[in-house]
């Protein structure tokens, strides 16, 4: 929260500007989420990903201004396995996930 209100103190910004936030649902598939992020994954890596129980948490930088997407992939039945198999490859190296 302390930084949502930084940021809405630092001059006319508002989330959306800077921020997309993606919330996958058990049947989207990674060319779902390469269509919504407007370029292919086979060729992008995400710069960050956050292991949880219950999902995966990756971090897009997009451009220079450092615009972004924040997309949330779940750990359940009926998530796409090209799209679990994306989010492992890319965890940090020797991280186990919860």
């Amino acid at each position: 929260m302390a930084w949502l209100i930084q940021l809405s103190e630092a001059g006319p910004c508002a989330l959306g500007d800077i921020v997309n936030i993606l919330v996958l649902a058990p049947g989207d598939s990674l060319e779902d989420l390469s269509s919504e992020l407007g370029f292919s994954l086979e060729e992008e890596a995400p710069e960050n990903v956050e292991i949880y129980a219950g999902w995966f948490e990756l971090t897009f930088i997009v451009n220079g201004e450092g615009f972004g997407y924040w997309v949330f992939v779940p750990k359940s039945p009926g998530t796409d396995c090209n799209l679990l198999a994306y989010c492992l490859r890319h965890c940090p190296s020797g991280e186990d996930a919860p």
